[in-house]
């Protein structure tokens, strides 16, 4: 049979008073104060570096009109000759986008002679995140002004 709210109640209060009282309180723990901004966190991930850069012109017919880099699903595509702002993360994926490159003589096999940048580009200083945050939104601005101009 289960007791009552009142019964379990007056239950507990009699456990309450046949505790030993000759021992001092218990403190309440410390509560720690949150930061005041993400920076004074211990566990605050440093802002990611960012690069102003250029692109070179095409040094080809086959060479891809615009520079398109891509990094965990988001997807960048840049102007060449302009300058642009990148975080480091992109700035990699350009330096790391190798073409071979091959020669072949006549009545030889084709030789592999070595790798080139499919997006060669200049570094032109740093920059920071805010910098490219507002390049980007600019960019898809000037993006959706021409899709709209397409439709019409």
């Amino acid at each position: 049979m289960s007791k009552s709210p009142s019964q379990n109640s007056s239950a507990f209060e009699d456990a309450l008073a046949s505790v030993d009282n000759d021992h001092p309180p218990v403190p309440p723990a410390p509560v720690a104060e949150a930061p005041e901004s993400l920076d004074e966190s211990p566990d605050a991930v440093p802002e990611e570096k960012c690069y102003r850069l250029r692109f070179h012109v095409k040094s080809g017919p086959n060479d891809d009109d615009n520079v398109i880099l891509a990094v965990n699903g988001e997807v960048l595509i840049l102007q060449r000759n302009k300058e642009v702002v990148l975080p480091e993360r992109f700035v990699e994926v350009a330096r790391n986008a190798l073409e071979p490159q091959f020669r072949q003589l006549p009545n030889q096999e084709r030789k592999f002679i070595g790798e080139v940048q499919t997006y060669p580009f200049d570094i032109l200083g740093e920059a920071t995140m805010a910098e490219f945050y507002e390049m980007k939104a600019k960019g898809a601005k000037a993006k959706e002004q021409t899709l709209q101009q397409v439709e019409e």
